[in-house]
């Protein structure tokens, strides 16, 4: 390669006007460098003059990395053809060790922009670039408009050059820790937006940044913000965001939104991964070349031409900071329940209830507040469901309603019950079992209540089965009875006795009338069936014992036998 000690710098857009939309009109850096300085124009077999030619510059890069290379290429003119710009990469240790030959790809020609990213090999610390012009000849026009000095035409431009490292993405994140709540006792599902933030500290910008996540079991996407597009893979469960680009100092916040189930509480941990590429074309595989006219709306196009090695793409990567998303049950509706249960307490007399129903809603009342008194320390897996939480409400209504009965039932036995002195212990306790037993079917009826306005309207019902409840009063009444019966007996034994007087019959019939009133009065004063019919036994006895005397009449009767016994002496 001739030396090149002559650097002509022109106004770009003077190369060639009718196309700086495709060249110089994509850059603010409008002064370029000719590459080569010709003795004739139009492509006459002008020779090019010593001391122009192509240019290169070394630079130090790291080994094993990459280098984002970027220049505009233009033809000084165009006058029977167009000439372009070519790069050769090398290593600028041993300049004769070619990594790489290329050039913009528009249609044929080789000018426009061309952005490529190379990869470099691990033995490569500097890297040598050369521009030179890809036809040895000038085609510009004969009128030496756009010539530098009188007779010397140029060949093709090249301006705008940057060369610079990858992209270098990293992550952050405002938040790894999510709480969300159940909206309703009912809610079967939770919304969480989840978002973290990704900034390029590298030289080049980033493209098709995409962010994968693997969801817990039954969430589900719904959407997001900065999220181009996204993918599902339901066997492994990951979930792919493409982001895009990632421009250097230009921070890309995105967000995305996943259902989560709200049957139970669950503390998840998203795991995020993001990997890119630096933005440009590949210069590491001749089948990458793209041409800029066939792309829709691209900025660039590149021609590979020559790679030493081929190699793919190197891919960047930065994981996100784990983030949790707890979920959390509603506890709205049992804060109510418990709020009214506690001020309903406040009013009760304990004395009026069983010891085992106050008990029991004593401990449904605790179990309740151990629930609502969960914090963030508690474990997930000692927590309540939402089906446990919502059975509370009604759980509390029952066992309030059981201790309502209970009231019932206890005050039944109490005044209905124990206050019937007609009946006998063996009735009364009768009576108390058929109290127990349909005490025991209420609170099963009210176990079998699927919503509290159930278990109100069931307690009615079922209240309305006690209160009835009185002894069944057989057994005084009976011995009564068989009194009454062996007092008429001995009533008609007494008005049939001729020997009695009148006032003696009455005598008597009070007499039996008040032995009867105290085996009755016997009877009403006995506690249990056997001293009933101790009493019975006895009245009757005294009774059918009682025999009273004929006095008047056998003194009538003596008197007569006197009178006679006198009359037949005096006669003799």
């Amino acid at each position: 390669m001739e030396k090149t000690n002559r650097f002509d710098l022109v106004w770009a857009p003077n190369a060639l006007p009718a196309y700086n939309y495709l060249t110089f009109g994509k850059t603010p850096n409008k002064v370029g460098a000719n590459l080569g300085l010709y003795t004739n124009h139009n492509f006459f077999n002008g020779k090019r003059k010593d001391g122009s030619g192509p240019i290169y510059q070394d630079i130090d890069v790291t080994p094993g990395g990459e280098a984002v290379i970027r220049f505009v290429g233009s033809s000084v003119w165009n006058a029977n053809g167009y000439n372009g710009v070519q790069v050769t990469v090398s290593d600028a240790s041993n300049p004769g060790d070619i990594l790489y030959k290329g050039s913009p790809f528009l249609n044929e020609a080789k000018y426009g922009v061309f952005r490529g990213i190379l990869n470099i090999p691990a033995n490569v610390s500097k890297i040598r670039l050369t521009f030179s012009s890809t036809v040895n000849s000038s085609f510009d026009t004969a009128n030496m408009k756009n010539h530098l000095i009188p007779n010397e035409w140029g060949s093709s431009v090249v301006g705008d050059v940057k060369v610079s490292s990858g992209s270098f993405v990293t992550s952050s994140v405002n938040n790894i820790a999510y709480t969300e709540t159940a909206t309703s006792s009912s809610a079967k599902v939770v919304d969480s937006t989840v978002s973290a933030t990704l900034t390029n500290e590298g030289y080049g910008d980033a493209m098709d940044a995409e962010y994968k996540v693997v969801l817990p079991k039954g969430a589900t996407y719904k959407s997001g913000t900065n999220v181009k597009s996204y993918s599902f893979d339901e066997s492994s469960r990951t979930l792919t965001l493409k982001i895009g680009e990632v421009k250097r100092d230009q921070p890309v916040k995105f967000d995305y939104t996943i259902t989560l189930p709200a049957d139970k509480p669950t503390r998840e941990t998203l795991t995020g991964h993001v990997s890119y590429r630096t933005k440009g074309f590949s210069m590491n595989e001749r089948s990458l070349s793209v041409n800029q006219a066939t792309v829709g709306g691209q900025e660039y196009g590149i021609r590979n031409e020559f790679i030493k090695t081929e190699s793919t793409v190197k891919q960047g990567s930065v994981d996100i900071p784990a983030q949790t998303v707890t979920v959390k049950m509603y506890k709205d509706d049992l804060q109510t329940s418990v709020t009214q249960m506690e001020e309903t307490l406040k009013t009760l007399n304990k004395d009026d209830y069983s010891t085992e129903s106050w008990n029991s809603l004593q401990k449904a009342l605790r179990d309740a507040k151990k629930v609502l008194s969960e914090t963030d320390a508690t474990p997930i897996e000692d927590r309540a469901d939402q089906d446990t939480i919502n059975n509370f409400p009604i759980l509390l209504a029952k066992e309030k309603a059981k201790l309502d009965l209970d009231k019932v039932a206890k005050r039944t036995k109490k005044v209905a019950i124990d206050t019937k002195n007609n009946a006998t212990r063996e009735e009364k306790a009768e009576a108390k079992a058929k109290v127990e037993d349909a005490l025991d079917k209420a609170n099963l009826a009210v176990d079998a209540a699927k919503t509290v306005d159930d278990v109100a309207t069931i307690g009615a019902t079922q209240t309305s089965k006690i209160t009835p409840i009185f002894p069944v009063e057989v057994s005084k009444d009976a011995a009564k009875a068989e009194i009454q019966k062996s007092l008429e007996l001995k009533n008609a034994e007494i008005n049939g006795n001729d020997n009695l007087t009148t006032e003696e019959k009455t005598t008597a019939l009070a007499e039996a009338k008040k032995k009867a009133d105290e085996a009755k009065a016997l009877v009403d004063g006995a506690t249990t069936d056997a001293s009933v019919e101790r009493a019975e036994i006895s009245g009757i006895n005294k009774i059918e014992s009682y025999n009273p005397a004929a006095v008047e009449k056998k003194t009538q009767l003596k008197k007569g036998r006197r009178s006679r016994i006198k009359s037949t002496r005096k006669s003799d």
